[in-house]
């Protein structure tokens, strides 16, 4: 995790300025810090001062050996700075269900992780309470509809059609919030 004082995550990046898709890079996409290649560092080391951070910004993530430039990191920053946006996950609560295992983070970092975007974790299953009391517009969703995210997790992925029937509840996997993250978008 990232505290809140960083200002720039220094990560290892390839030639299209791409660099794995790690906790702590979501973590700083999601609180809009900085996320510039090593390369930044030793500019700043050789011109013995600090220097824009713009040419070093890292573009996006490396996937099974692929590269996925997103613009992430400048559009979590630029949303920061914007300060009347809300954070990505603005207006969405997760229920968190099921048992995370491994290669996936803890129950705790995802719950941590939803939080620093601005989510809200749930600690009473949806279908137990009144939908209406939760239904608000998230800031980043591209339609006007509300929404209430159920994130399902377990070994394999398998939205379960009967628990969840309410339009307004959609059921996701962990690596839906690392998708959206690493996007900087609502992936609904």
């Amino acid at each position: 995790m990232i505290f809140p004082t960083v200002t720039h995550l220094i990560t290892i990046a390839n030639q299209s300025k791409c660099c794995a898709r790690t906790m702590k890079f979501l973590c700083a996409v999601a609180q809009g810090k900085w996320i510039v290649s090593f390369q930044w560092v030793i500019k700043c080391h050789q011109e013995k001062q600090w220097v824009d951070e713009s040419p070093y910004e890292v573009l996006g993530t490396i996937l099974e050996d692929r590269n996925f430039i997103t613009y992430a990191p400048q559009k979590g920053r630029e949303n920061a700075m914007l300060k009347v946006a809300g954070q990505l996950f603005s207006g969405c609560e997760f229920f968190l269900t099921g048992d995370l295992c491994q290669p996936l983070p803890s129950k705790l970092d995802l719950e941590h992780l939803i939080k620093m975007a601005g989510g809200t974790v749930l600690d009473v299953d949806p279908r137990n309470s009144s939908l209406s009391e939760h239904l608000i517009h998230p800031y980043h969703a591209a339609s006007s509809s509300s929404y209430l995210i159920v994130l399902a997790s377990g070994p394999t992925f398998c939205p379960d059609t009967q628990k969840y029937t309410t339009p307004c509840i959609f059921q996701v996997s962990p690596s839906w919030i690392f998708d959206c993250l690493s996007e900087f978008k609502l992936l609904l």
